[in-house]
């Protein structure tokens, strides 16, 4: 039987490191939105978390609660 290997590669962070540029994205569009005050300290609190849970953890350390239907432009603003 043929031997399969196998590679991962994770390099998300180690090309570029995102996190800054993702920061000021949610930044921008939180203030689009009318939710002034989402800054780097708060976003540094959210280091390595998925969209949804920054979303949330944003709403327990400010009350703004994000649109559903806005999910998107967050994405947009990043790229």
């Amino acid at each position: 039987m043929a031997q399969t290997r196998l590679m991962i590669f994770d390099c998300d962070g180690v090309l570029v490191d995102s996190e800054p540029l993702a920061a000021k994205a949610y930044e921008r569009v939180y203030e689009k939105h009318g939710m002034p005050g989402v800054h780097g300290g708060i976003i540094a609190q959210c280091i390595g978390m998925k969209q949804a849970d920054i979303i949330v953890k944003i709403k327990e350390l400010t009350g703004h609660q994000f649109p559903p239907a806005a999910d998107g432009d967050i994405w947009a603003e990043t790229k």
